[in-house]
């Protein structure tokens, strides 16, 4: 593959949502897996293209209702994408039951004013430094954590005491994966964020930011072995996956090598599940 072509499949594929909206959905499919829980392809659709919309809205804004001036191949890619995954979100959206349909508006006001102008001294929730980072953990969580268990149990799930011990420590490593992700692009994104958002490296310096993902990172590991139910393969999935974490915290800098964190880093979630379903079928 030729460096042009490699770099037009990373600026389609990554640049477009498309690498992200995946990531979620393996979340979402490895919480359906480690909770016994059935998949639902429509919510995995609506995982996905939701994604694809939102974070492609956040990333271009404006850009994407220009049709006067005369646009990239690339912008009229995304623009088409966009307003398909946007329809089709609504539209599954629909039939959605009433639980659902408020736990995603709920989510998705929160998401809104995680990109949209909601305080008057600074322009965004994302530029609110430690707040950011626990945002989006929390939606990617309820997205891809919380929402399986509410379709499949409703609102019962909180009576679930056999299973609830073990999915709040679910929730914690899902919770925790998703914080120790965003550490490469807060180091990246160092030099761009505004000096009063006061992110985790601006705060802690980078090595200490680096030493702190690597704390949670062996966190994330020995809740493993907090829980009543893990299985061998899951065991060594997560170890493999904490080493592939140690690497990218140690490889992260804030000169990255370009898509080191919007492709590899991401792809994180898209490892887990491959090792884990490999691991299953070599069993």
């Amino acid at each position: 593959m030729s460096d042009k072509v490699y770099r037009d499949f990373l600026k389609y594929y990554v640049d477009s949502s498309v690498h992200v909206a995946l990531a979620l959905c393996c979340l979402y499919v490895l919480s359906a897996h480690l909770m016994n829980l059935l998949m639902d392809f429509k919510w995995i659709t609506f995982l996905f293209f939701s994604s694809v919309s939102y974070y492609n809205i956040v990333k271009f804004g404006g850009l994407l209702l220009e049709t006067k001036n005369k646009s990239t191949s690339f912008l009229f890619f995304v623009r088409i994408l966009t307003k398909i995954s946007l329809l089709v979100s609504l539209v599954l959206f629909c039939f959605f039951n009433f639980e659902l349909q408020i736990f995603i508006s709920a989510n998705g006001l929160l998401s809104m004013a995680y990109a949209l102008p909601v305080l008057s001294s600074k322009p965004q929730l994302r530029n609110h430094g430690f707040l950011k980072v626990f945002i989006v953990a929390f939606i990617w969580t309820s997205f891809t954590f919380l929402a399986p268990i509410l379709i499949e149990n409703g609102l019962e799930f909180i009576q679930m005491s056999n299973a609830f011990r073990d999915w709040i420590l679910l929730y914690t490593q899902r919770f925790l994966l998703v914080v120790i992700l965003m550490i490469p692009f807060e180091l990246r994104d160092i030099r761009q964020d505004q000096l009063y958002s006061r992110t985790i490296p601006q705060y802690f310096g980078i090595t200490n930011t680096k030493w702190l993902g690597a704390l949670l990172a062996m966190l994330w590991l020995i809740l493993t072995f907090v829980r009543e139910r893990y299985v061998f393969v899951e065991v060594g999935s997560r170890f493999i996956i904490w080493l592939i974490l140690l690497l990218f915290i140690g490889l992260s800098s804030t000169n990255q090598r370009p898509y080191f964190a919007s492709f590899w880093v991401e792809a994180v979630p898209m490892f887990f599940w491959m090792i884990l379903i490999s691991g299953i079928l070599l069993l």
